[in-house]
């Protein structure tokens, strides 16, 4: 524990670690993909979005939400503890069904069509819109219909009933301090219901949504770090980040002693081992997160310090 306190001690004094803030913020765009061969139905403007199956026959009834947030507000040098997704389910035909929340690999769009009545059928796509086939309608389209996103999803939850509904995982973390560290590859989230069964789709408010506290919203926790860095730090270069399976400490040369400690975001030592002959260190086992590499130099005078994010 008391080493825990110096790493973090140690973490403040050099990122000049703030506070933590939490910050709420709204969609900055949504829509709902309706299946549908021909990608002509969408509902970019409407009050509500679905995921899931409905009871139509089989071939025209899966709906999958899509959400995107717009972290240009946030600084840039952030640390980021936590993140939480807040749907407000207001119609679903009851039961208990899984639903999972993926990051999307593609840019899409968010237009004017707006469904009338309990909005489950869409309506005709404006151009722009996010459909079942298209990103943008009717001029770029998904390399897969229903969306291109990543395999493992970022949350999962299970939604039983009406009202609030949270995803939150280290993964989800992870998306949104990827996005602010690379904000091209913000391509927002995908929400997909339990699509084996019918009668299982979920209604939730969009962003015009009426009522505000209906609204989709993303909490996000996290702390300030300085940009200062000190010119031993600057000759430092980690990558890639984010990373995988591991990352390679570049021009790290012969002033620090022969291994690199890993800590995890509490000041927890998670790896502690000696810099392979390819300048790798093996990241395979560390859960999904935001982590700091600790250099410590020969004559132990400074220690140098470098955040990364494991996928």
């Amino acid at each position: 524990m008391k080493k825990n306190l110096l790493f973090i001690s140690l973490l403040t004094l050099g990122l000049g670690l703030s506070a933590q803030t939490t910050v709420s913020l709204a969609p900055s765009q949504d829509n709902t993909l309706y299946e549908s061969s021909t990608g002509s139905l969408s509902n970019g403007a409407g009050q509500f979005l679905f995921s899931g199956r409905s009871l139509q026959a089989v071939g025209s009834s899966l709906k999958r939400a899509v959400l995107q947030f717009d972290f240009t507000s946030l600084p840039s040098n952030i640390v980021i503890s936590s993140v939480t997704l807040t749907i407000n389910v207001d119609k679903q035909r009851g039961g208990s069904h899984i639903h999972n929340i993926h990051a999307l690999n593609s840019s899409w769009g968010e237009s004017t069509s707006n469904a009338s009545a309990n909005e489950g059928g869409g309506t005709t796509a404006a151009t722009g819109d996010a459909t079942w086939i298209h990103r943008t309608f009717s001029s770029q389209n998904w390399t897969t219909a229903g969306g291109d996103y990543n395999a493992l999803p970022s949350a999962t939850t299970s939604i039983s009933g009406n009202g609030p509904i949270s995803f939150s995982s280290t993964q989800l973390t992870a998306d949104v301090q990827n996005w602010i560290s690379n904000p091209s590859t913000n391509n927002g989230w995908i929400i997909i219901g339990d699509e084996n069964n019918q009668g299982t789709a979920k209604r939730f408010g969009s962003k015009e949504h009426p009522t505000v506290t209906l609204r989709p919203k993303l909490d996000i926790t996290y702390t300030i770090t300085s940009l200062t860095e000190s010119e031993t730090s600057k000759q430092i270069s980690v990558y890639p980040n984010p990373a995988q399976e591991y990352v390679i400490i570049e021009n790290r040369k012969n002033m620090f002693q022969p291994n690199v400690i890993v800590h995890d975001i509490y000041g927890k030592e998670v790896l502690n081992q000696p810099l392979q002959m390819d300048n790798k260190i093996d990241l395979s086992n560390l859960k999904t997160g935001v982590y700091f590499i600790e250099l410590i130099t020969k004559d132990k005078e400074e220690r140098i310090v470098k955040k990364i994010v494991k996928q």
